[in-house]
Formats: structure tokens, C-alpha cells, sequence
């Protein structure tokens, strides 16, 4: 098998995989917890690998379907309110210690919108405003939050998403970044 012939064979068990997180689980299954979140991360690191590698379309096609047609589940639509949820509140602890994972989680959501179904389709009623909240958060702490290091940022992350070059690029040591996401009690009084 050639490089690329592997390259496209981890591909297709990297679509596998995902529709696998995806497929609806018995109520009360221990073995299988509902995965969206992994579902969804697993559909950017295939957007991703399909940078590198291109993917036949019929089978990327075929991927997305399938796809958009499990994350209408209500289960799926579900995971997907909680995983922005938790993106949201990273974000409203972004000047502390949750930037980071917001830019990663609000990145994903917009590259599965972007690449592979609409949110807003998915989304539950009360749901439909995640995508802004976590923007407005975002807003809200960039500039308190600690400079995202270089080699935090994807390099395959369109400069579009303003969430990870929001911070104010200055030079931290690692020291400097430590004592601002590490305090103790004390610093309170």
C-alpha cells in the first residue's frame, strides 16, 4: 500500500469512527455514552486530514449525509447544545483559564458549520443563540486573557476565526503564563 493509499484508508476509518460516536445508543448503555462531542471533533480532524489528502467526493458526499442525517437525532442535537455549552462557559473563563478551550471548541463548531452541516438546523429552540453568547463572550475577556503561544494556534486554523488572534500578542514566559492562570487564596484578600 502506498502513502497515499494509507493516508485515504485512515481517512475512511476516521469517517467510520465518527458516524460510529454518532449512531443512536440504547437508553442506559454504559459502554457507549453518547458521543457528540468526539463526533464533531472527529469531523475536523477529518477536514483537517482532507487538506493533506484528498478524499474521493462521492465518499465525502456520502460522509456528510450521514452525517447531518445522525447529528438531527434529538440525542445528537442534544450533545451538540451541550458541547456549546461548555464552549460558552470556557469562554466566560477565558480571562482566567478557559480561553483556550473555547477557541478550540468555537473553531470546531465552525468548521462543521462551515464544512459540513449548518448549526442552526441542529440546534434546539433555545439553543439557537450558543454561536453568538460564546462570541459575545469571546469579546467579552480577550483582552484579559493570557496571548495564545504560537504553537497553540492550529496551523490549519483559517486566520477568519478572530477568536484565536484576539488576544494581545505579547511575549509571555512560561513563569508569567503560569502565575496567571495559578493563583492562591491569598491573592483574594
Amino acid at each position: 500500500m502506498t502513502g497515499f493509499q494509507e493516508r485515504r484508508s485512515h481517512i475512511s476509518r476516521e469517517m467510520e469512527r465518527v458516524i460510529d460516536y454518532l449512531v443512536d445508543r440504547k437508553r442506559g448503555d454504559k459502554k457507549r455514552p453518547p458521543a457528540t462531542g468526539a463526533a464533531l471533533e472527529g469531523a475536523v480532524e477529518i477536514h483537517r486530514l482532507s487538506l493533506e489528502t484528498p478524499i474521493d467526493p462521492a465518499e465525502m458526499a456520502a460522509f456528510k449525509a450521514r452525517f447531518t442525517e445522525l447529528m438531527r437525532t434529538d440525542g445528537n442535537r442534544a450533545g451538540l447544545g451541550r458541547y456549546l455549552g461548555t464552549c460558552e462557559r470556557d469562554a466566560l473563563c477565558g480571562a482566567v483559564d478557559g480561553y483556550p478551550s473555547a477557541c478550540w471548541s468555537r473553531s470546531v463548531a465552525q468548521i462543521v458549520n462551515d464544512e459540513f452541516t449548518p448549526l442552526e438546523l441542529l440546534l434546539f429552540e433555545p439553543d439557537k443563540d450558543l454561536i453568538q453568547d460564546i462570541d459575545d463572550a469571546l469579546k467579552d475577556v480577550y483582552k484579559d486573557a493570557p496571548p495564545m503561544p504560537k504553537n497553540a494556534i492550529p496551523d490549519w486554523v483559517p486566520t477568519t476565526h478572530w477568536w484565536w488572534y484576539a488576544p494581545e500578542q505579547r511575549e509571555m514566559t512560561d513563569w508569567e503564563r503560569r502565575m496567571h492562570f495559578e493563583y492562591d487564596w491569598d491573592d483574594w484578600r
